[in-house]
């Protein structure tokens, strides 16, 4: 369905000049059963990646086991961002987390609870979700279970 599907909120293009310019990328992940996508888009950037995982169990999200089990250990730098949190709660994450955010140029934040977490923390983010319910369909002005592609300003 992904792949056939338009978003509809469709800031591909916008993601893909970001992505040409970019000297590096800061990767934050979501579930753990979407590594191995992640791996296979990560191979088709020329920049440097690092990819961020949970600090440990949160639901369903990647962990750095996770990670390395679908092989991202091999294609770029893999952190934790210090909690088992959903999302991604600046305020609880590793100071080292902390200033690769602050000072990354071009951040794809993959999942809802990323797009709750971090849609008002900067400019410079590219959300890649589905939007799974009432409350964050409404805020980005779409229908429930649509797809979305959005960089903020």
């Amino acid at each position: 369905r992904v792949l056939v599907t338009e978003p509809a909120i469709n800031h591909i293009a916008q993601l893909k000049q970001a992505i040409a310019r970019a000297e590096r990328i800061l990767f934050l992940a979501d579930n753990a059963g979407e590594t191995v996508m992640d791996r296979l888009l990560i191979e088709q950037l020329s920049c440097p990646v690092t990819y961020v995982v949970k600090g440990g169990p949160a639901v369903n999200d990647a962990t750095r086991e996770d990670a390395i089990a679908a092989g991202i250990d091999r294609v770029c730098e893999i952190i934790d961002h210090g909690a088992a949190t959903l999302g991604t709660l600046l305020e609880r994450c590793s100071d080292d987390c902390r200033q690769r955010f602050d000072k990354a140029e071009l951040i794809i934040a993959k999942g809802m609870a990323n797009y709750e977490s971090l849609n008002q923390s900067r400019p410079g983010i590219f959300f890649l979700l589905q939007a799974k319910c009432a409350v964050v369909a409404a805020d980005l002005g779409v229908e429930e279970k649509s797809l979305i592609v959005l960089g903020s300003d």
